[in-house]
């Protein structure tokens, strides 16, 4: 079975039990579920360990609270190079995404 089936089958799945019911390693499902997301696929998780399940478009409070929830981990994420890119500037190097 693909991640994919196995959401559609039941959704509030944690990611080792994916990796155990699609025969996948763990960072293998963590792949596929990025492929699925990029290919337009609305697959949720709770930080509550919850687990991972598919969003219904017309799904508005689950829709928002991911979004909240995946913006929130990007700008943190983003936060984390402040010191390398300061770290830079006082050496004065370039990095090959430019100047800093």
């Amino acid at each position: 079975m693909t991640v994919l089936e196995v959401l559609k089958e039941r959704g509030g799945i944690s990611r080792a039990e994916l990796a155990a019911r699609t025969g996948q390693s763990d960072r293998a499902v963590r792949k596929e579920i990025e492929q699925l997301r990029m290919a337009g696929h609305i697959i949720g998780n709770r930080q509550d360990g919850s687990g991972y399940f598919l969003i219904g478009d017309d799904d508005k409070e689950a829709l928002c609270a991911q979004y909240r929830q995946m913006r929130r981990r990007a700008l943190n994420i983003l936060k984390q190079t402040t010191p390398i890119r300061r770290k830079l500037k006082e050496i004065d190097k370039e990095c090959e995404y430019g100047k800093f």
